[in-house]
């Protein structure tokens, strides 16, 4: 990443809030439905207020590392060995994480809009914008995602007013029927997609404010939570829990019932905009933080040079790695979670305590 490259807290909030909406915003309500059946606005709450915690020990190790860019102190706190060592495993991650997304927007996309149209035929055109964009550079893509976001908002806050005639509260209610725990299991799901929010702080020595950029991220945070625990409130008020877990695409299914004096209609249209608009820039910062840490490795200056071979693999891998969406489902309520805490928590945990005890080593020998 170029370090001439500069984005504003007000770039970088909004980035952090497309991540965390992400492409759960298309099925999220589905997966917590599962264990909170009818009490999901309260598990969505408790998941908001998990990932807050999460992002204070990111901002605790940017705070640590001010200006200093991420790959540099990955590979240089704990040693050289060890750090090539999470380098690889940095770069790999994230390269199997855009490999996921790409088959969500696959396997979607055949399945419900372009069903003649092969699903390699939308991986190619998809990653073909995301090669763009990252050879573009950052700023570029963070003023972009100035000028979308407010069109995202207001799409979004249309459609959950178009929705509001039809809430029926009968469907959250008894509260806590199955009791609190069922609850707290529940809220570990978004928790588990947060996880990998860990790649933004590659972006951190970007942000001309270095201070701001904490803010940004707790603002950012804020932001897309809300957004997951209305769009999944309103999908159990509208829907009811049986409906939407029976759904794979609840949220897609929520905008069928959308219709305004026989005017306003097909408002899935407009879910589909907003979750293929935030699943692009998620895998965008995905896709960047793949090819920073191939190019870290191979000592590459310049890590646009190896962005089109890198998606072209991913392309190719990503059937293999996602082959249906029974898979992702299975996958994402069982093992994402595991699979994600050495990543999410391991890595950062570890390097707050590698830097702690090389400055506590190297104060004696100072003195």
């Amino acid at each position: 990443m170029h370090r001439k490259e500069q984005i504003s807290p007000r770039q970088f909030t909004i980035l952090v809030a497309l991540y965390t909406i992400g492409d759960a915003i298309l099925y999220l309500p589905a997966h917590f439905t599962v264990d909170a059946e009818r009490d999901v606005w309260i598990a969505s709450i408790l998941s908001v207020i998990q990932m807050l915690a999460v992002a204070f020990l990111y901002a605790r190790l940017a705070v640590r590392y001010p200006g200093v860019p991420f790959l540099d102190y990955m590979e240089s706190v704990p040693g050289r060995w060890v750090g090539k060592a999470l380098l690889l495993y940095f770069a790999a991650f994230c390269f199997i994480d855009v490999c996921l997304l790409l088959m969500e927007v696959g396997d979607f996309m055949s399945s419900q809009v372009f069903p003649r149209t092969p699903v390699y035929v939308i991986l190619a055109l998809f990653m073909f914008i995301l090669v763009i964009a990252v050879r573009l550079g950052v700023e570029a893509t963070a003023r972009t995602s100035e000028i979308v976001f407010p069109g995202i908002v207001v799409l979004f806050l249309l459609m959950i007013v178009a929705l509001s005639p039809n809430i029926d509260l009968d469907h959250v209610q008894p509260v806590l029927a199955r009791g609190f725990f069922p609850v707290v299991k529940a809220s570990r799901v978004l928790v588990a997609f947060y996880l990998d929010a860990f790649v933004l702080l590659l972006f951190f020595p970007l942000v001309q404010e270095p201070k701001a950029a904490v803010r940004s991220l707790y603002a950012g945070t804020v932001i897309g939570g809300g957004c997951i625990i209305l769009i999944s409130t309103i999908a159990i008020l509208v829907l009811g829990a049986d409906t939407v877990l029976r759904n794979a695409y609840p949220t897609y299914r929520l905008a069928k019932k959308i219709s305004i004096v026989n005017i306003f209609e097909r408002f899935e249209i407009v879910v589909t905009v907003i979750w293929l608009t935030t699943l692009y820039f998620k895998a965008y910062l995905f896709l960047t933080a793949t090819t920073q840490g191939f190019a870290k490795l191979c000592r590459i200056r310049d890590h646009r040079v190896i962005v089109l071979p890198i998606g072209f693999a991913m392309v190719l891998l990503g059937r293999v790695i996602n082959p249906n969406r029974t898979f992702m489902d299975e996958w994402s309520m069982k093992y994402w979670l595991p699979y994600s805490i050495p990543f999410g928590i391991g890595i950062p945990v570890f390097l707050l305590l590698a830097g702690w005890l090389r400055t506590k080593w190297m104060k004696p020998n100072h003195s």
